[in-house]
């Protein structure tokens, strides 16, 4: 579960804001499941159309999938209704073909979170201030220094950073997404979901002095909007979930309860119809098998009801040695 929720959705030195965020700026809550932040690419060609459609899209496929329960194919599943939707609306505004848009994307369910990511928008998982896990860009920046040809540091001022290779698009119906499922999640540990924009001022150093552990200022939406405001050339734009302990996965153990019991019913009902085809009348012949099968399984139902409870004991003990 969620602890506290942060944003940032601002324009920063452009004329427009081509961002988009999910939830919507001030309507995220502590048990909001899913998180979106998207950067339009463009220009002139609505990007910013193209980042709204994606947030619209994805989280209406997946707020109403049936059982509550994302798998991956879920996910690439809710990209190419948003890839089709940008191609519906380019046939009523044909100028808008060329639109484009990056994504992360996350999901909490009860023993993990699931991320996706397409372009240069980026995802972090931070504990005290230390980045454990982040996403790869797709850009040609990040294939020179896959490359070996050019450090982080020269990638940061390099003529063509703002070169992505991949991004959600209507030419594009099956762009293809990295989705990773992150299991270890600890109480205060965060998760941050940015566009490039932020990442103009803010690098690894900055993000451990903004989030570390004995840092006095909690809202921490202000203390990235100092780093930003003012400095930032392009939109920026974040969702910074901070979250407390995920639900462990419960053990059926009530279910299996349940299938003694009509394990049951079924033998005893068994007994009955044969005794009535076959036309046994005496209460004797009637109940005398009954009474036998009813008390095997009796022994049958204390058997398994103590492994149950052996069961149920050496889970708790797991439980607390894990912690």
């Amino acid at each position: 579960m969620l602890t506290k929720v942060f944003y940032l959705n601002e324009q920063g030195n452009r004329k427009n804001i081509e961002d988009a965020i999910f939830p919507t700026p001030g309507s995220a809550n502590l048990v909001d499941k899913l998180f979106i932040v998207c950067d339009g690419v463009g220009g002139h060609s609505k990007g910013e159309e193209a980042s709204r459609i994606a947030c619209d899209s994805i989280s209406k496929y997946i707020l109403n999938l049936p059982t509550g329960h994302v798998t991956n194919s879920d996910i690439q599943a809710s990209v190419e209704s948003a890839i089709a939707s940008m191609h519906e609306y380019t046939i009523e505004y044909p100028e808008a073909e060329q639109m484009g848009t990056t994504l992360t994307f996350t999901y909490i369910q009860d023993n993990g979170v699931w991320v996706a990511w397409c372009g240069d928008s980026r995802i972090y998982h931070i504990r005290n201030g230390k980045i454990l896990w982040e996403s790869k860009d797709h850009s040609l920046v990040q294939q020179l220094i896959d490359a070996g040809d050019i450090t982080e540091e020269e990638a940061l001022h390099h003529p063509q950073k703002n070169i992505i290779l991949r991004s959600l698009s209507p030419k594009n119906l099956h762009t293809k997404l990295d989705i990773y499922f992150l299991k270890k999640i600890l109480p205060g540990d965060y998760l941050l979901l940015c566009t490039d924009g932020i990442l103009e001022n803010i690098d690894k150093s900055a993000i451990y002095n903004i989030l570390k552990t004995n840092e006095l200022e909690q809202n921490k939406q202000k203390l990235f909007l100092n780093y930003c405001k003012g400095k930032t050339s392009d939109n920026f734009s974040m969702y910074l979930l901070q979250f407390g302990k995920l639900k462990p996965i419960k053990q059926p153990i009530k279910s299996i309860y349940l299938a003694i019991l009509f394990t049951i019913i079924i033998v005893i009902a068994g007994v009955v119809s044969y005794s009535l085809l076959n036309n046994v009348t005496t209460s004797k012949e009637i109940y005398k098998p009954l009474q036998d099968s009813l008390q095997a399984n009796k022994k049958e139902l204390n058997t398994e009801t103590k492994m149950l409870k052996m069961l149920e004991h050496q889970i708790k003990n797991s439980g607390k040695k894990n912690r």
